[in-house]
């Protein structure tokens, strides 16, 4: 996921409108601080709802799953 626009900003709190680099889907996350380790660790960890991806594995969190 990557940062796409930050909305009601109250100091270093957020929230953000976030897209997936595989897919494209949009969501909004109701919470976001302004840091590195949140730009750095919490964005690319964020899981896209609709491709369940995240750029930090660059794959689906289902695929290679036994069930």
């Amino acid at each position: 996921m990557k940062l796409i626009e930050r909305i009601n900003i109250g100091g270093n709190d957020f929230q953000g409108t976030y897209e997936c680099e595989f897919c494209e889907n949009q969501q909004n996350n109701p919470y976001g601080y302004n840091d590195y380790n949140y730009f750095k660790n919490v964005i690319p960890s964020m899981t896209c709802e609709s491709c369940k991806k995240s750029s930090m594995s660059g794959v689906s969190s289902k695929e290679g799953q036994n069930e």
